[in-house]
């Protein structure tokens, strides 16, 4: 890119707001996104502030160098205990907790953590205010946690994200604590924490969609068929358990269902019976829910 104003400021604002839109919709992996944020990564090498050290950090995880990105993160979070706890600091450490969650870096993510942790109920905005709102500190908190495998802990920070997030308005937030609430869920596994997972994950893959967040849509797409997948390995259905379940989600009593499948009305509540104990649920309320939630075919088009 060539400048008409020789303005630093002017140039690492620019470079900020490519970073955050690229992030938070998904599109910095991109071109022209890789140039853009290639070009973040030097210049905040050369500034040498924690902040613009961080963003680096998430700048090179959103371009693929991963190696050089997880070199950096690994110095930063030996030096972020002693970060003067000036302006940016809540910043650059929100920065650098979502370089390490996407690198998996466990040993990183357990220095941040506790560094974190008191800020829970805050939302993080970078430097003054000025850059942009990055939703609620408890998504960070979140994917530290399910980064250190405390799944329990990130489950409990996620859901305060979401409230947190809603209450706000910031929808691109909520739909992302949504999704890696889904895929805390899926490492949980369970009937139960499975479908909730897909709920989640359908709701958020609909509002990166309808907020043009591409990238993010298409992650969450994955998250969906990963989910999916285990579980229809779970649940394992019988072709006749599956010819009952939309007639379930239809509202058809057992006697109905037996009328019409040519059964007899205790054979269908056995059958029902059957679906309920492999999808974890304890009414035919829980049957309607999974079905909505795998996208069954009494709930298709």
């Amino acid at each position: 890119m060539t400048w008409g104003l020789d303005d630093p400021s002017l140039i690492n604002l620019y470079y900020a707001f490519q970073l955050f839109d690229g992030y938070v919709r998904g599109t910095a992996s991109t071109q022209p996104g890789q140039a853009e944020l290639r070009g973040l990564a030097d210049v905040a090498k050369a500034a040498g502030l924690p902040v613009a050290l961080a963003s680096a950090t998430v700048a090179l995880v959103s371009v693929g160098d991963v190696d050089e990105a997880a070199r950096l993160a690994r110095q930063l979070c030996t030096d972020a205990p002693g970060w003067p706890r000036d302006g940016a600091w809540i910043a650059s450490i929100c920065l650098l907790a979502d370089a390490v969650a996407d690198l998996a870096d466990a040993e990183g993510a357990g220095v941040l953590y506790p560094l974190l942790e008191p800020f829970a109920e805050l939302a993080m905005a970078g430097g003054g205010g000025a850059v942009a709102c990055d939703g609620s500190v408890s998504r960070h908190l979140g994917r530290l946690a399910a980064t250190c495998g405390r799944l329990e802990q990130a489950q409990c920070h996620l859901r305060d994200a979401i409230a947190h997030e809603e209450r706000m308005g910031a929808r691109p937030f909520a739909a992302l604590s949504r999704m890696y609430l889904a895929g805390v869920l899926l490492a949980q596994g369970g009937p139960e924490s499975l479908a909730t997972a897909s709920r989640l994950a359908r709701t958020a893959r609909a509002a990166m969609h309808s907020m043009d967040m591409p990238g993010r849509a298409e992650q969450c797409a994955r998250l969906v068929g990963a989910i999916d997948a285990d579980l229809n390995q779970g649940t394992a259905l019988t072709p006749r358990e599956s010819e009952i379940v939309p007639l379930v989600s239809e509202g058809l009593s057992n006697r109905a269902i037996a009328e019409r499948l040519f059964l007899s009305e205790r054979t269908v509540e056995t059958h029902v019976r059957h679906v309920l104990a492999k999808i974890g649920g304890s009414s035919r309320t829980d049957i309607v829910a999974w079905a909505y939630s795998t996208g069954s075919e009494a709930f298709r088009p």
